[in-house]
């Protein structure tokens, strides 16, 4: 099954896409015949984060739970989740496709996350996920820096082998799908329990830090001027 997301209609600030997302993913969850999701977004734009009113003028509860429900629903899935990110993938919407069990990337698409470059500290779970997805060192730089590399540029590291030109990015998700499809479903289900616990426990972790992080930075002013003068 292919779940796609248009960069116009899907924002983490927009608490109906939010709603929208949860429902089908627990339609998902109580179908027996889906084994496998495609996560796919569109050619220019994976998919969105949040907008520049929510961060402006969402109070700190609401963006704890928006920072935390959307990777935890990922990683719920009792199925493997394939993200295919044909498109730009920048902040909130690259942590989503890396949450996902199996991410393809593009080599002309740019990826990166810019929590700091707006003013305020990494959510979603982005410490933790990043590490897990490209290596401790390249995502502290990634965080610290706030740069957008283009797909290619992750080649040589954990993501090597998901690096593919654009167009090649679907059909990929799709032969994974198609091959996975075809193992035990059991067996499969298994196996995706084990390695969705051992990320849920790393990402709840680092959900807990960054809510703390984002208690202090969300109750300054300043930070709010400089995410509305930046976004």
């Amino acid at each position: 099954m292919s779940l796609r997301f248009s960069s116009e209609e899907a924002s983490y600030g927009n608490t109906t896409s939010l709603v929208a997302l949860a429902e089908i993913l627990g339609q998902i969850k109580a179908d027996p015949e889906i084994r496998v999701l495609i996560l796919e977004g569109g050619q220019r734009s994976f998919f969105h984060g949040a907008s520049k009113e929510f961060l402006v003028e969402a109070e700190l509860p609401e963006i704890a739970s928006v920072a935390g429900d959307v990777p935890r629903l990922i990683l719920s899935l009792p199925i493997p989740t394939i993200a295919a990110m044909s498109g730009h993938a920048v902040g909130g919407a690259l942590i989503l496709g890396l949450c996902c069990d199996i991410p393809l990337l593009a080599e002309e698409a740019l990826y990166g996350v810019n929590f700091l470059t707006l003013g305020f500290t990494p959510g979603l779970g982005a410490t933790a996920i990043l590490e897990d997805s490209v290596g401790a060192p390249l995502a502290r730089e990634l965080l610290f820096t706030g740069r957008l590399y283009k797909g290619r540029y992750f080649r040589g590291g954990p993501l090597n082998k998901a690096i593919l030109p654009r167009a090649e990015v679907l059909n990929r998700a799709m032969s994974i799908a198609s091959e996975i499809g075809r193992r035990s479903p059991a067996a499969v289900q298994m196996l995706k329990d084990a390695l969705s616990s051992r990320r849920r426990h790393r990402l709840e972790a680092a959900l807990a830090e960054e809510r703390e992080m984002h208690k202090i930075c969300f109750s300054d002013p300043q930070v709010r001027a400089t995410i509305a003068a930046r976004y």
